[in-house]
């Protein structure tokens, strides 16, 4: 009788939400079903925000794209309501005395995306096509605004941290438990691969990238799972996970996701090593020197490649490398110098925002073009983070995005050095190498205006430096 008395609104719940069930399946009106998840997300933003927070983190991964809800504008549900709902809460608190972080704010990174928005907002005003460059802004603000500067002051509580990061992963993972279920009905032949995950995700692209995030996470996770404290049943869960996440990846047939966790992984086995960053970026300079040096004989020696894009694995792995007849590859080269070209024509300001998609068809030039080329560039985009910025925004915006890069990549191996032996620094390693596979990827797909890579992207660099920030001042007299 106790028990019952201590769970008395459990159960009265319950029955709420069954009888809400039963009236909306009796008058055919489904929709009155997401009154009670309604009402509970509005419980959880007045009474427990962290709730909400954790509910939206959760459910973006399994958020479904909506194109088209007219005047051209797309809509993802039901996370960009929710989003809107947590932008207004956070300004409702800030008016009313919450505090920021102000050393996460005038952080070299914090400090680095604010002119790099404020640059966005000056190359809207010359763009070429100014309604699709604000559209483009008013994305990105939200998604920064939010997933950086929002979450990454919450996510400098380790214990948080780690819950966001275990519901993205979890999230991730039915994601993909759909698409094998899905892409397992034809076989996993490679074609049906590309567009099994729809209706969440549009393509394999940003479907691998999203898994990529997970799965070195949980690769982490596994690997320092007694630091972590994590429990016997989640190790076992997370064991699970990463089988399907590995198949996952391997059947998204994504080279470059294959190429980012590869990367991904070589940067761990060099912290391992200590190698510090310094060294590495000399090195790399020198590396790059080399490459352009002997580009002549690189070249000659890629296109003596014949393997092509293949549903055998193999094949497919060999065909990364080939720049002579793989569709797929000689595509992306073609969109790259479509990128560089707009760069020379336009160099200081670009073509504007969110624009190439729209433009990059008139630029192309005839011997580049391949089987799967459109003379009206109306499908696809640029395939690089790093070409699309400066192609849209012009060089201040390449030179924006390329110094973030490098100094989140030093901020990740200075913090892992520096942080003791302990739950935050593994926190930290999964997040860091999580990032390190879209920068890698960044370099061959553009996924950041996708609320699925978005959230990771913005959000485990924002706790990165919240994280750094929290440190410095618990080591401060």
């Amino acid at each position: 009788m106790r028990a019952f008395a201590r769970n008395i609104w459990l159960y009265a719940s319950v029955a709420s939400f069954l009888s809400v069930l039963f009236i909306a399946a009796w008058f055919d009106a489904l929709w009155i079903a997401a009154l009670p998840v309604a009402m509970l997300l509005i419980h959880w933003l007045l009474f427990y925000p962290k709730n909400f927070v954790y509910f939206v983190i959760f459910i973006t991964p399994l958020s479904i794209p909506i194109k088209d809800i007219g005047g051209g504008f797309g809509l993802s549900v039901p996370t960009e309501p929710l989003y809107w709902i947590l932008i207004a809460f956070i300004l409702f608190s800030v008016a009313f005395g919450k505090k920021l972080n102000q050393q996460f704010l005038r952080s070299p990174i914090s400090l680095l995306i604010l002119f790099d928005m404020l640059w966005t907002g000056i190359t809207c005003i010359t763009s070429e096509m100014p309604l699709i460059s604000l559209k483009f802004l008013f994305a990105k603000l939200v998604f920064v605004g939010l997933f950086y500067f929002g979450f990454g002051h919450f996510f400098n509580n380790p214990i948080k941290l780690k819950k966001s990061i275990i519901l993205f992963c979890i999230s991730t993972f039915f994601l993909v438990i759909y698409t094998l279920i899905n892409h397992a009905k034809y076989g996993f032949v490679r074609y049906f691969g590309y567009t099994a995950m729809r209706p969440f995700l549009p393509d394999h692209g940003v479907y691998a990238a999203l898994v990529a995030f997970a799965l070195i996470i949980v690769f982490v996770f596994m690997l320092y799972a007694k630091t972590l404290k994590i429990s016997r049943l989640m190790q076992v869960i997370f064991l699970i996970m990463f089988g399907v996440l590995i198949v996952g990846i391997v059947f998204s047939f994504t080279r470059a996701a294959w190429v980012s966790l590869v990367i991904s992984l070589v940067v761990f086995l060099l912290l391992q090593l200590k190698i510090r960053f310094r060294l590495l970026l000399t090195l790399g300079v020198f590396f790059l020197i080399f490459i352009l040096g002997n580009w002549s004989n690189i070249n000659n020696e890629l296109t003596r490649n014949k393997s092509e894009s293949d549903d055998d694995l193999a094949t497919h792995v060999a065909s990364i490398g080939n720049i002579s007849s793989d569709p797929s590859n000689l595509e992306r080269l073609n969109r790259w110098d479509v990128a560089l070209e707009m760069f020379r024509q336009r160099p200081i300001v670009g073509w504007g925002p969110g624009t190439y998609t729209f433009i990059y068809g008139q630029h192309q030039r005839s011997y580049n073009m391949t089987l799967i080329s459109t003379s009206s560039g109306d499908v696809g985009g640029v395939h690089s983070e790093y070409l699309r910025t400066i192609s849209e925004s012009g060089f201040l915006s390449a030179l924006f995005f390329l110094i973030l890069t490098i100094l989140a990549i030093a901020i990740g191996f200075n913090h892992f050095y520096t942080y003791p032996a302990g739950p935050e620094k593994y926190l930290h390693l999964a997040i860091f190498l999580a990032l390190i596979t879209y920068f890698s990827h960044g370099i061959l797909n553009n996924y950041s205006d996708y609320d699925k890579i978005a959230l990771p992207f913005w959000g485990f660099l924002g706790a990165m430096v919240a994280m750094k920030k929290q440190s410095l001042e618990k080591d401060s007299p």
